[in-house]
């Protein structure tokens, strides 16, 4: 059983992978079994959210329009993993 890692949570502006974005990472970076830190970033979308993904997610125009922008918040969420394995 892996005592390192971190564990991650993504939503997504929709269903499709291939063709939606990420909305908001949250990341836990275990050590020794323990908690370390959190991580938690909104992101700021291209478009309006649709009303599925609001009541999905309980996010809304007003929360991500606040976000920071995707390439910031996957440079933080990458040093934040300090190298560790991620579980998602």
């Amino acid at each position: 059983m892996l005592e390192n890692y971190v564990a991650v949570d993504l939503e997504m502006t929709g269903l499709n992978a291939r063709r939606d974005s990420i909305l908001e990472i949250g990341a836990v970076r275990v050590k020794n079994k323990e908690v370390e830190e959190v991580y938690e970033a909104m992101i700021r979308p291209q478009g309006k959210l649709s009303q599925e993904v609001t009541q999905l997610t309980g996010i809304t125009d007003e929360m991500a329009a606040g976000g920071m922008d995707t390439r910031k918040a996957v440079t933080e969420l990458v040093e934040f993993c300090e190298g560790l394995p991620l579980l998602g």
